[in-house]
């Protein structure tokens, strides 16, 4: 589990924001991440869309990064699962009290006070209390050791991880070409959806820079990462081909849609919205899914809410003239949508991904997008 400590976080705006909103964002598609960050006018309805934990703290700011050392001190004493910190300004890390591996983004302008100042001797002590240092370019490693920070601790990540024409444009053949500390590298990787590339690149980078693999044996084992169940998992029965993920936000949706539009000549949709939750958000969703060629809109989990009415709130977003179908049974719906496919086209299953049952008033009713799509597709034959 990886706790990130962020002073501001989006909504608000910033590249700092951008940047930690992205990482926290990557690891938590791949392990548990529990965020704190200061309080937002706007944070309600932004938080109601993420993946991961954030606990947002308040108060005057004087008094808010002690108040917020706090919270996470008496968090770290009752979370043993804990493995590593991540910050992204040393004040963030001044006042916690840990052993836990300690990991702090730098950037110039936040630790460029005057040698021996009160300021500088408080970065420093910080600084070399911690286990990894990220510098955003050379300039800022060399102002550090400068100032103080110990050399040796200190890695240059600068901000995009990688130039496009370094990645081997024939990446059907699923090999990446990349640069780290110098080294040409060459990966075969065994992944696939939206972002993929970003995301293998973030881990990559923070395996590498963690000092406890070698850069030959972290090439070899990359070709064994796969995606996990649920997500972007493929299906492909007598050249047809359906695609299982678990997008189930706006932004997630657009994002799958785009992805197979640069695969496939044709994309279809299926996705619902959940009862008893994020109800502004499934316009939204209709907005993003009609930019398939075919929508239709079924059943997720409704719990308590009448399906129909879930159903059109998510229509309330698709445009008049957008070809979709309301069909509430969901395996009716997967059925369709698989009869309808071509040879080059793709059908996208969203919302549910590796979940095994659908929640219909109160009762968890076994339902399993793959295996019933494996199902269907298999009697196609």
């Amino acid at each position: 589990m990886n706790l990130i400590i962020r002073r501001n976080f989006p909504p608000d705006v910033g590249g700092m924001q951008n940047l930690m909103f992205g990482l926290t964002k990557s690891l938590s598609e791949h392990m548990m991440v529990k965020v704190f960050a200061d309080e937002h006018y706007q944070q309600k309805k932004f938080d109601e869309d993420l993946s991961f934990s954030i606990e947002r703290v308040g108060g005057p700011k004087i008094f808010r990064k002690f108040r917020k050392a706090s919270l996470i001190n008496n968090y770290l004493q009752k979370n043993t699962k804990v493995k590593n910190i991540i910050s992204d300004h040393w004040k963030s890390l001044e006042n916690i009290n840990t052993k836990i591996r300690k990991t702090c983004l730098i950037h110039s302008k936040e630790i460029n006070h005057k040698k021996d100042s009160f300021l500088n001797k408080r970065v420093v002590r910080v600084l070399n209390n911690c286990d990894h240092i990220i510098a955003n370019s050379n300039f800022t490693k060399n102002l550090g050791i400068e100032i103080g920070v110990n050399e040796e601790k200190i890695k240059v990540i600068n901000p995009g991880v990688f130039p496009k024409e370094e990645v081997n444009p024939k990446i059907d053949e699923k090999i990446l070409k990349f640069t780290i500390d110098s080294n040409q590298v060459e990966c075969q990787i065994n992944l696939s959806g939206p972002k993929f590339i970003e995301n293998f690149l973030l881990a990559f980078s923070m395996a590498y820079y963690s000092n406890l693999f070698e850069l030959e044996d972290l090439i070899h084992k990359s070709q064994y990462v796969v995606n996990p169940p649920g997500r972007f998992e493929t299906i492909y029965r007598n050249n047809k081909t359906v695609i299982i993920d678990y997008a189930h936000t706006p932004g997630a949706i657009k994002e799958a849609i785009k992805y197979a539009q640069n695969k496939y000549e044709k994309v279809n949709v299926i996705l619902g919205a959940g009862g008893d939750r994020d109800k502004g958000k499934r316009m939204k969703m209709g907005e993003a899914s009609s930019n398939a060629d075919y929508v239709i809109i079924t059943n997720d989990n409704p719990r308590n809410e009448d399906p129909l009415e879930i159903s059109k709130n998510i229509l309330e977003g698709i445009p008049l003239n957008k070809s979709s179908d309301v069909i509430l049974d969901r395996k009716e719906a997967i059925h369709k949508g698989v009869q309808l496919l071509k040879e080059n086209e793709v059908l996208l299953v969203l919302g549910k991904g590796h979940e095994k049952y659908q929640e219909i008033d109160n009762k968890f009713i076994p339902f399993d997008d793959v295996q019933i799509t494996k199902e269907i597709m298999e009697l196609e034959n």
